[in-house]
C-alpha cells in the first residue's frame, strides 16, 4: 500500500464516515483488519486507514474490500 504523499482532504461530516466496513486482508495483513475511510487525494483515489497507518487505494477496490457474507460467518466480522 501506498501512504499519501502531498495533500488529501479528509472527511469532516460523521455521516460520510458511516460507510460500511472493509476490511484488508493481504501482503500487509495475514488476517482481516478493518479499514477506515478517511478520505481522498482526488475523484479516484480513497485514503484509508489500515493498523494506524494512511494508505491510498484506487476506489475501484472497495468494492472488493466489502466481506462477503461467507467472510462475515467465516471470520466472525
Amino acid at each position: 500500500m501506498i501512504a499519501p504523499q502531498g495533500e488529501w482532504h479528509e472527511f469532516n461530516s460523521e455521516k460520510a464516515k458511516e460507510i460500511k466496513a472493509f476490511y484488508y486482508k493481504g501482503v500487509f495483513a495475514d488476517n482481516f483488519v478493518k479499514c477506515d475511510i478517511c478520505g481522498y487525494t482526488d475523484e479516484d483515489i480513497a485514503v484509508i486507514g489500515v493498523n494506524d497507518e494512511l494508505h491510498c487505494i484506487g476506489i475501484d477496490c472497495l468494492k472488493e474490500m466489502q466481506p462477503t457474507k461467507a467472510d462475515k460467518q467465516l471470520y466472525h466480522l
